[in-house]
C-alpha cells in the first residue's frame, strides 16, 4: 500500500521570509513531494524542465528585432513570454 507523506515544512511557514516568487517555488516543490514525486526521478525532470524554460526565456529576451521578426514574434510578445515565471508553461 502506497502512502503519501506530508511534507514536514509547509510553504506558509516561510511566508515572512521569502518573496512571492520563492514562496511559489517552495509550494511547487512541496506539492510535488506530497504528491509522491520521487526525488531521483520526477523532481529531477521537473527541475530540468524549469531550467530549460528559464534558459529559453532568457535567450528569447536577448534576441534582436531582426531575429524576432525571422521567427514571427514581435518584441512585446517576446518580453511577455520572457517575464513569465519559470514554473509556468
Amino acid at each position: 500500500m502506497n502512502t503519501v507523506q506530508k511534507s514536514p515544512v509547509a510553504p506558509e511557514d516561510f511566508a515572512g521570509v521569502l518573496s512571492g516568487t520563492a514562496l511559489m517555488l517552495v509550494d511547487a516543490v512541496a506539492g510535488a513531494i506530497a504528491g509522491g514525486a520521487a526525488l531521483s526521478g520526477d523532481l529531477t525532470r521537473l527541475f530540468a524542465r524549469w531550467q530549460d524554460r528559464l534558459d529559453q526565456r532568457r535567450r528569447l529576451a536577448n534576441l534582436d528585432d531582426r531575429l524576432l521578426s525571422d521567427i514571427g514574434v514581435d518584441r512585446l510578445r517576446a518580453l511577455n513570454e520572457a517575464e513569465k515565471p519559470f514554473w509556468r508553461s
